[in-house]
């Protein structure tokens, strides 16, 4: 032998020693070891270097052999608890075979452990010895058809396994397992957990318990597994497998989880109170938490009540109502439930008894209905209010199915229709009613799929008639609308209607009335100003617009009473209406006056109508034959530039002209006043101005002028000299050649006269005329020197007959003279003072008059 194999068998003969003390927690239980001193056999024995082994601790020591760690620091452990020498014996990691350790102990702490190698056999018969006696031991379990079962040897710092029954090899697919190390049959993260396990077996004394999920393939399943450490004699560990498959028990026990979680959140989670109480004794067992918030109690505080604490009905009716229950007659009740505060609500409750092995009790669901009851006895008085209501209202109401078949008629609608609710019920509407629209003269069809179909509501007009049961048509204003239910989906339709005879025979006599005169019967100032706008289409033009005025209304309501009055104003209607066309508009404007419009109507086609009402005697025979008059006046639009406004005012400022002319109308006294004084002061006569009247409209004749330019003639011809009454009476007077200053005066009557007329509101649009008449042709007049065509016309008339008037009549500072001379002086300044044309047309009208006289 070489010198290493002796020194080799000389370690291996030996024994080495060493001393170790325990390292004590807080508690005095040893958590560790140290190496305090150690002879160079033991160095040897574990191959370890003096210089690297002194005061070292166990756990630094066997950092890498935890198992090892373990066994060293129980056997130091035992032999000082026990101050008992201990042995072991088993195969060393670090030494790589079977040693013996002996530890004696040499007080609480310290001791010394003595280590020999075991050299009868060599590591490998060691191994193979200790694989075939556990084998042995465990031989038995693997027949198990239950249970998976392996035995996994640990040597060389690997674990292999030994041995599994058909079982295990079912469950890891593995078809040959034998002698395949751990991470053969795992991979991945499950080699790590199922190692880690492996690993807390070897490194404890206890049994190691474990539930895991593997998944191996597409197979996934769950475990149960127990592993035994198990040491051979010669010390070498190994590991028994003891597993069963529990997926299918974990399963049920999931879904028995499950079910046991969703009864108790059904029971505790729900909002319906539910209380559980003992059928016997009425003591309730248990209760959710609803039921402790809405009686107010807490649960230790229910858990001593009976039920019958909670029930206001009489112990009598409780117990009947038990005895009803328990023989299945009842499953539901509404009772009154009183709370802990003393208020009382009404509860509906669901009872059921339950059996659940040992004992019977109740098991009641309640639901606090208080609100749905007291809105329930609201919707019942609503109800009978509403059928009240249905039944006394005018209106017929008649409800129909989706079909269209009649439901119901209220008492108005069998009123109206003849038919009672009995005798229609179930009938098509259809099949019973007709409907008829007077506005299209046709038969209609009750527009139900409309309102059933789409929803819509709808109103008709006052159009529509329907029959009743004697067959008789009476015209109808109705609605029908869609019946919803509180899901909103429409369950047919509601037709609402009502006799609308006297209804459209009001609206008749409404509609006239807001359009006529209820006097005259002609149209009123309202339905004028209305149609305005229907009065000037293009068409309708020339638009010519009469405005006329009752003389002496007012006395005759003052003399006779105010039903003459109003017998003058029909009579003048009647009048008016005579002398027009269909088509003309007559309408009484308000008080005294009349308005006419006149469509397509020139001023000469009006003349002759107002000319007709002019002739027309209007006599209230019931007064003695009283005649009336009728002031006129009229104005005409030729066009849209003239707006039927201004063409009103134009005949309204013409009627009030003329009826300054009419002898019985209040405004004439104006005029009469103001003669009188132009009369008193001056040496103008009346029999002047009828003279200048009756020249100017023969004039006027000729020119062919309208009325209310023949009236202006009549009033310059009365009024042109109305400013005298300004100047001093002894100028008007005197007999001499007038002063020039007095002359200056006299020339300032025209605008005396414009300022009287001008305050005058009646007189104030003639004022302009009144300026004007004493202008001369060729611009040499006064107060403003016009000429020619700037003189209005009636102004130029007037000079030519004055001018005739006061040259053939005395004057109080001349003579008259003849007409010859007269004639010759106009026919001298015509073209220079006069107007050529009205000159010539006078002097052939004095021609025609003298050949007629």
């Amino acid at each position: 032998m070489g010198n290493e194999t002796i020194n080799a068998q000389q370690r291996d003969y030996q024994a080495g020693s060493c001393y170790i003390e325990l390292i004590l927690d807080s508690k005095g239980e040893s958590k560790d070891f140290r190496f305090l001193e150690m002879d160079d056999t033991f160095l040897s024995l574990l191959n370890w270097q003096g210089n690297q082994s002194e005061d070292l601790k166990g756990s630094d020591v066997f950092r890498q052999w935890p198992q090892d760690f373990k066994k060293w620091q129980a056997l130091c452990t035992n032999a000082v608890s026990m101050q008992k020498t201990q042995e072991l014996t088993y195969w060393m990691s670090e030494d790589g075979r079977v040693s013996t350790m002996t530890a004696i102990p040499l007080n609480e702490e310290k001791l010394v452990l003595f280590l020999r190698p075991n050299d009868v056999l060599s590591a490998e018969q060691q191994e193979q010895n200790a694989r075939k006696e556990v084998l042995r031991m465990v031989e038995p379990l693997f027949s198990s058809k239950n249970f998976a079962v392996a035995l996994i040897e640990f040597t060389g710092g690997e674990y292999r396994y030994i041995k599994n029954n058909p079982l295990h090899l079912k469950l890891t697919g593995v078809s040959e397992i034998t002698g395949k190390k751990l991470s053969e049959i795992f991979k991945g993260d499950l080699f790590q957990i199922v190692k880690q396990t492996m690993d807390q077996a070897i490194s404890s004394t206890e049994l190691v318990h474990f539930e895991r999920d593997y998944e191996l393939g597409d197979r996934k399943f769950t475990l149960q597994t127990e592993l035994t450490s198990i040491l051979s004699s010669e010390g070498i560990p190994f590991i028994l497998s003891y597993s069963k498959d529990i997926s299918e028990i974990n399963k049920f026990k999931k879904e028995n989880q499950q079910l046991n979680n969703r009864l108790s959140a059904m029971f505790n989670q729900h909002a319906a109170i539910k209380i559980i109480f003992d059928v016997n004794t009425g003591k309730v067992l248990d209760i959710n938490p609803s039921a402790s918030a809405f009686y107010g109690y807490t649960e230790a505080e229910f858990l001593q009540l009976n039920i019958q604490d909670l029930n206001l009905n009489p112990v009598d009716l409780q117990k009947d109502h038990q005895k009803k229950q328990e023989h299945g007659s009842i499953l539901f009740s509404s009772l009154p439930h009183i709370l802990k505060d003393g208020s009382v609500r009404l509860l509906d409750i669901y009872s059921s008894l339950i059996w659940d092995g040992t004992q019977q009790f109740s098991f009641s669901i309640a639901f606090d209905v208080t609100e749905r009851e007291t809105l329930r006895q609201m919707l019942v008085h609503e109800e009978e209010l509403l059928r009240t209501t249905l039944q006394s209202i005018a209106d017929g109401v008649l409800t129909m199915d989706r079909k269209g078949r009649i439901t119901s008629l209220n008492n108005a609608a069998q009123k109206i229709t003849g038919w009672s609710s009995e005798e229609v019920q179930q009938q098509l509407f259809s099949d019973i009613f007709t409907m008829y629209d007077e506005r299209i003269k046709e038969k209609v069809k009750l527009p139900i799929d409309q309102v059933i179909h789409k929803g819509e509501k709808i109103v008709s007009g006052n159009t529509a008639m329907l029959s009743t049961k004697q067959n008789q048509w009476i015209p109808i204003a109705n609605s029908i609308a869609p019946i919803k239910d509180q899901s909103q989906k429409i369950q047919g339709a509601v037709m609402v209607f009502r006799d609308t005879k006297k209804e459209n025979e009001h609206l008749k006599q409404i509609e006239f009335l807001s359009y006529h005169d209820p006097l005259t019967k002609l149209y009123n100032r309202h339905y004028i100003e209305e149609h305005f706008t229907c009065f000037t289409q293009a068409e309708n033009y020339p638009i010519t617009v009469v405005m006329a005025d009752v003389n002496g209304l007012k006395l005759t309501n003052d003399v006779f009473g105010h039903k003459a009055g109003d017998e003058l104003l029909k009579a003048t209607a009647k009048a008016i209406k005579s002398a027009c066309q269909e088509h003309h508009i007559v309408s009484r404007w308000g008080g005294d006056e009349f308005v006419l419009i006149l469509p397509k109507t020139s001023p000469g086609e009006a003349e002759e109508i107002v000319g007709k009402i002019r002739e027309t005697k209007i006599v209230l025979s019931q007064n003695g034959g009283l005649d009336a008059s009728v002031s006129l006046g009229f104005a005409t639009a030729h066009s849209e530039d003239k707006t039927i406004v201004r063409t009103l005012k134009e005949a309204e400022e013409h009627m009030y002209h003329q009826k300054l002319l009419d002898g019985q109308s209040y405004r004439n006294s104006i005029i009469n006043t103001l003669l009188a004084t132009l009369f008193e002061n001056s040496t103008e006569t009346e029999e002047h101005s009828q003279r200048l009247l009756h020249h100017c409209h023969g004039i006027g004749r000729q020119l062919g002028l309208s009325s209310r330019e023949m009236d202006d003639l009549a009033l310059l011809s009365l009024l042109h000299d109305i400013g005298k009454v300004g100047i001093n009476p002894a100028i008007l007077n005197k007999p001499g050649k007038l002063t020039e200053d007095e002359w200056k005066e006299m020339k300032t009557h025209p605008e005396i006269g414009y300022r009287i007329a001008q305050a005058t509101p009646e007189l104030a649009p003639f004022a302009h005329l009144i300026l004007s008449h004493h202008e001369r042709w060729d611009g040499k007049g006064y107060p403003h020197g016009l000429k020619a065509g700037e003189i209005p016309l009636a102004c130029r008339i007037l000079a030519v007959a004055d001018t005739f008037d006061a040259m053939t009549n005395n004057r109080v500072y001349r003579s008259a003279s003849s007409k010859e001379v007269a004639l010759e002086e106009i026919k001298h300044n015509s073209g220079t003072q006069f107007d050529p044309m009205i000159v010539e047309i006078f002097l052939s009208l004095f021609n025609q008059e003298q050949k007629q006289f």
